[in-house]
């Protein structure tokens, strides 16, 4: 399992106006967490940063504090990137290079992931990513795949997959039979180049 990035700046900003909004409206976190039946501490959480605060939460809040849609308005700043920031020196490091080498000993590498696999990772990433951030880490994953077939001047790839990386089921037999076929259409792709050395590569 994928390890946890901290949750955007923009959760705890967000979260933060809510409170003080609450603050000046002398609204309680029960009576928000009342009027948005969320668990209290589901609220708490969104509040703290821990969780992206919804749009249920910013619209109710909204007219309960009388922030005349401001509170609403931070949603277009809470929206998900196709990349943890975690990511983001590596993906520019991916899109400029001309040879990728790639040694994956448990799961099946991203751009070698049909979308119900990396569907399945995505949805079992702790903390639980909300419905909106899975579909474009999905999206976003996906579209890197491109450069497989489509980068010019072509990039020569090799992957090596240990074993337990085709033997680990994600998401169920169907997904797994997807997934191991696109593995060997792909492998038969002329850019991707069996390690010379290395038993058991595939081709």
């Amino acid at each position: 399992m994928a390890n946890a990035s901290p949750p955007p700046v923009s959760w705890s900003y967000c979260g933060d106006q809510i409170k003080l909004w609450r603050g000046i409206a002398s609204v309680t976190r029960e009576e928000l967490s009342n009027e948005t039946n969320y668990h209290l501490d589901y609220v708490k959480a969104m509040e703290n940063g821990r969780r992206k605060p919804t749009l249920r939460l910013l619209t109710i809040a909204d007219q309960l504090c009388g922030a005349k849609g401001l509170l609403i308005a931070a949603q277009q700043y809470l929206k998900p990137e196709p990349h943890p920031q975690r990511s983001h020196e590596y993906m520019d490091a991916e899109a400029r290079a001309t040879v990728l080498q790639w040694y994956e000993p448990l799961l099946i590498p991203g751009l070698l992931q049909t979308e119900s696999y990396c569907r399945a990772l995505f949805g079992k990433r702790l903390p639980l990513l909300d419905d909106d951030t899975i579909e474009e880490r999905v999206v976003g994953r996906l579209d890197r795949q491109k450069i497989l077939r489509e980068s010019k001047p072509p990039v020569s790839f090799s992957f090596i997959l240990y074993e337990a990386a085709l033997r680990t089921s994600v998401g169920g037999a169907e997904p797994m039979r997807q997934q191991l076929n696109h593995l060997w259409e792909t492998a038969g792709l002329p850019q991707c180049h069996p390690p010379g050395t290395t038993h058991g590569a595939r081709r």
